[in-house]
């Protein structure tokens, strides 16, 4: 990482903050090519967190267009091998992505939103989208361990319901393919043995097994008219 003012004489918008200088050409871009993506040219930019994940890395900037400021997300997906193969399977993965995010944006409803899909950027494995409004469900999961009151409960209960009805609709609208079924529990042991390797949870060796065992378990339910 280096400081975002190091590379300020090639976008004179970036304010103080801190940036890898991989996002520096996809900033760039955004900057370039701003009354497309945000309605007026860009006065202002400000990197304010940036997260660093084994598979991408997401950079939160504070932007200001006309008069409004606010903020976005650029998530970058990390290649691991390098290849020409690999380039041309990220490339399609971030238009899937990129249109998936628009074709679940058409699902929100006042009560369950879908961050807004700015731009995509293939040759930087890039996606571009606007911070939702809102209350994020693990605040509100939070909430109900803390304070224990049947208002909290209900309100995870009314969230979950409207988060039911929005999966729903973007179900329906998915058109059916057949495709190569993914192995959903070598998927997940992947992620389960990362939680382990922190050391810094109460999650180990035996909550991993206890989650593949559920998953097993409720896999078995399934029907092909589930898949």
């Amino acid at each position: 990482m280096q400081p975002a003012a190091l590379v300020a004489l090639s976008v004179p918008l970036i304010a103080t903050g801190r940036m890898s200088p991989g996002f520096l050409p996809i900033v760039q871009q955004l900057a370039a090519n701003s009354v497309l993506y945000f309605g007026k040219p860009l006065s202002r930019i400000e990197p304010t967190l940036e997260v660093c994940g084994r598979f991408s890395h997401v950079l939160r900037l504070r932007i200001q267009a006309g008069d409004a400021m606010s903020t976005i997300f650029v998530k970058q997906y990390q290649p691991r091998t390098g290849t020409p193969e690999e380039a041309v399977r990220f490339r399609r993965y971030v238009v899937t992505e990129y249109s998936r995010t628009l074709l679940a944006g058409q699902c929100s409803t006042a009560s369950a939103g879908v961050a807004r899909a700015i731009a995509c950027l293939p040759d930087h494995f890039a996606l571009v989208t606007e911070e939702a409004e809102g209350v994020a469900l693990d605040r509100l999961f939070w909430r109900a361990a803390l304070v224990r009151t049947p208002a909290a409960r209900r309100n995870v209960y009314r969230a979950l319901s409207d988060v039911a009805g929005w999966l729903r609709r973007f179900q329906a609208g998915v058109p059916v393919v057949k495709k190569r079924m993914r192995d959903y529990r070598h998927y997940l042991d992947i992620r389960l043995r990362e939680l382990v390797d922190l050391k810094r949870t109460s999650f180990g060796e035996v909550e991993r097994a206890g989650a593949l065992a559920f998953f097993d378990a409720q896999h078995a339910r399934l029907t092909a008219a589930d898949a």
